[in-house]
């Protein structure tokens, strides 16, 4: 079976800082699978089970797309950071077009949609760009946009249990 997510066209960036207990993201252009393998492993670096950081800003005011797995990696750290600090993530500068991908997975029940401003950080680090994708960070993050809803599952199975198989084939 060819790995399908082995070729990736990248047309985006995901800036990156932390400051006082507070992590910043920025999403810039096409955001995609490719992007979130550095992504994911910041972010779960900071949560342990009770600890991590108080709160978690996302800016998508230049971003013009967001793929599902990104939207299901903020899925599943929205859950550690409600663990942790009883809040959700709070996105910026969200265009129509955002919050109606956000809405299309379901979560505008789980995000904080802010209309107030917020302060990013001058100087934020470009996370790394993968050429070729974990299968196992695509289930992932699909599981999570599963676990909102009765229609992303329906939506999402038949690529999860392609991922599920393929993950099995490689072992």
């Amino acid at each position: 079976m060819n790995n399908y997510f082995q070729e990736t066209i990248v047309q985006g960036k995901i800036l990156f800082a932390e400051a006082d207990d507070t992590i910043y993201i920025k999403g810039i252009g096409h955001i995609t699978a490719a992007l979130c393998t550095d992504l994911k492993q910041r972010l779960f670096d900071k949560f342990t089970e009770t600890t991590g950081p108080k709160e978690i800003a996302v800016d998508l005011k230049d971003c013009s797309y967001m793929d599902s797995t990104f939207m299901g990696l903020l899925a599943g750290c929205n859950r550690r950071l409600e663990k942790v600090s009883s809040r959700k993530i709070d996105i910026y500068n969200a265009s129509e077009s955002s919050v109606k991908l956000l809405q299309s997975m379901e979560l505008l029940k789980v995000l904080n949609i802010s209309s107030g401003a917020k302060d990013f950080p001058d100087k934020m680090e470009e996370l790394g760009v993968k050429n070729s994708v974990d299968p196992a960070l695509v289930l992932n993050t699909h599981e999570n946009l599963m676990e909102l809803s009765e229609s992303n599952r329906k939506k999402f199975s038949t690529l999860h249990e392609l991922l599920k198989q393929q993950i099995e084939d490689s072992k």
